[in-house]
């Protein structure tokens, strides 16, 4: 229980059990390289818990820059090329209010968080990265992140954004 031991509020007073194993090099989460991997992971509250099997992150860097891989029971995902993790949502609003800047945006329902208008940022062009993304469950992430979705298969994403061109190059 994180909030007993005073080491986070933000998950309240849920309780998180895991086995985890870490090999892992570098100063930040844009430059690390290795590999982490999550079994057995679980997250309970008030009689309900939700479970991960699986979470594997990788992680290094080859001819096209920086790449992160992630292998788990929900979903598989990469990002390859040159980026900082922390922006990349914001590289896709970037992109998208470039070429729509009066496109309307409300986001209700991500808890606590609302949205009005579509906003790119100026001067953050450095994010280009390729992007593949599979999700074959929602399950506990909607609870956590509170949206409203289900899917009957897996959803998959393929593709391009840079920011450096504004160009965005997507495979739903």
């Amino acid at each position: 229980n994180l909030l007993a031991l005073g080491i986070t509020d933000k998950i309240g007073s849920k309780t998180i059990g895991m086995t985890a194993h870490a090999e892992v090099s570098g100063t930040s989460v844009d430059d690390f390289c290795g590999s982490v991997t999550v079994n057995d992971f679980s997250i309970s509250s008030g009689g309900t818990t939700n479970r991960i099997s699986l979470l594997k992150i990788d992680a290094g860097n080859d001819a096209d820059g920086h790449y992160m891989r992630l292998n788990s029971d929900f979903a598989d995902a990469e990002v390859r090329g040159r980026y900082s993790l922390a922006q990349l949502g914001q590289s896709v609003i970037n992109v998208i209010a470039d070429k729509v800047p009066s496109m309307p945006c409300e986001v209700k329902g991500l808890k606590g968080y609302e949205v009005k208008g579509l906003k790119g940022l100026k001067g953050l062009k450095s994010n280009d990265f390729s992007i593949y993304l599979r999700v074959r469950q929602l399950g506990w992430i909607n609870e956590y992140l509170g949206l409203p979705f289900t899917i009957n298969k897996p959803i998959s994403v393929n593709g391009t954004i840079s920011e450096r061109d504004m160009a965005m190059d997507l495979d739903l």
